[in-house]
């Protein structure tokens, strides 16, 4: 059993992550210089690695070649991370992401597929003068990221 994770972003700017910058410096979080947001997906399948990521990349109801940029981290790799930055991934509690799972297998011809995650991944840059990132990063999803009541936050660390 192998996994991968896909970040998928956009290639033109995100008008969801600039207006969720614009809504946490109205929270006063001055501290956040930057934001990004990417769809995450994690796949669990069986076979060749390099193989399962060159297709899957190539699937466009997971990456539209015309407006999505991926990045792909094949298990044990680490996601480069700019200094000051928090990622946080957020969840939707118990998505098995079903319906996703059957176009790939049955109409896509990912049988060896097995399981996917997905989610938002949202990355925060801290200005210098940021005492706690982390925290505050949290305590930036808890205010607005996520809805707890069926969501999951979590601070991203590869792997």
């Amino acid at each position: 059993m192998n996994t991968i994770e896909l970040f998928v972003g956009l290639k033109i700017p995100d008008t969801t992550a600039i207006t969720t910058l614009q809504a946490i410096h109205t929270l006063g979080k001055n501290g956040v210089a930057k934001l990004s947001r990417e769809i995450y997906y994690k796949f669990v399948f069986e076979g060749d690695v390099d193989s399962f990521s060159q297709r899957i990349s190539r699937a466009d109801v997971i990456v539209n070649a015309n407006k999505n940029s991926c990045k792909i981290l094949k298990e044990g790799e680490k996601l480069n991370a700019a200094k000051g930055a928090v990622s946080i991934l957020v969840r939707d509690t118990g998505d098995k992401c079903a319906g996703l799972l059957k176009t790939l297998r049955e109409r896509l011809g990912f049988k060896e597929l097995l399981g996917i995650e997905r989610g938002v991944f949202w990355t925060l840059h801290f200005g210098k003068d940021a005492k706690n990132p982390e925290e505050e990063a949290m305590d930036i999803a808890d205010e607005l990221l996520h809805n707890r009541h069926f969501q999951e936050a979590v601070v991203y660390r590869a792997g």
